[in-house]
């Protein structure tokens, strides 16, 4: 931060490229820039319509079915809403406001339950153990190991991004 302004100079140019929507968002929603860019980072590199391998839209790599009803006013509830940037960014920051509210002071939580939901903020809170979270995805028709991997690897990303 240089003169109370979060510097972005370290993200990939196509992040850099929706560095004032990320601002105007992020001010609007009372969440960090940089969690902003750094989320936009690891999810696409900042490619607004890159498609995820599960269903997940836009540039934050959002799941229509668990996060639609975030779109805000004004635009339809449909998937794709959220590849309008301004709603891609407006949802994304929305999904970290609430895990801030729920979790205070704790962005690993941020980021694991940005990527892997709430049980994987629950396993990162202490709340339940990796074992039960892996548990969790099996019953739920996922490879568990594997995306237990995937979230512990996004939260290295992340934190090491936002650093």
């Amino acid at each position: 931060v240089q003169n109370g302004i979060a510097d972005l100079s370290h993200f990939p140019p196509g992040v850099l490229r929706w560095e004032g929507l990320l601002r105007q968002t992020a001010s609007d929603q009372g969440v960090s820039v940089i969690d902003l860019a750094t989320i936009m980072t690891i999810e696409s590199g900042g490619v607004m319509t890159i498609p995820g391998g599960e269903g997940e839209q836009c540039a934050m790599q959002i799941m229509f079915d668990f996060h639609g009803k975030r779109i805000p006013e004004g635009y339809p509830k449909v998937p794709e809403s959220l590849l309008i940037p301004e709603v891609c960014v407006w949802v994304a920051a929305d999904i970290i406001a609430d895990y801030q509210a729920t979790y205070p002071h704790n962005p690993t939580i941020w980021f694991a339950a940005y990527n892997g939901g709430p049980k994987a903020a629950q396993w990162f809170n202490g709340e339940i153990s990796e074992e039960d979270y892996i548990a969790w995805i099996n019953a739920h028709n996922g490879d568990g190991w594997e995306k237990a991997g995937i979230v512990k690897n996004y939260v290295s990303l992340a934190m090491n991004w936002r650093n």
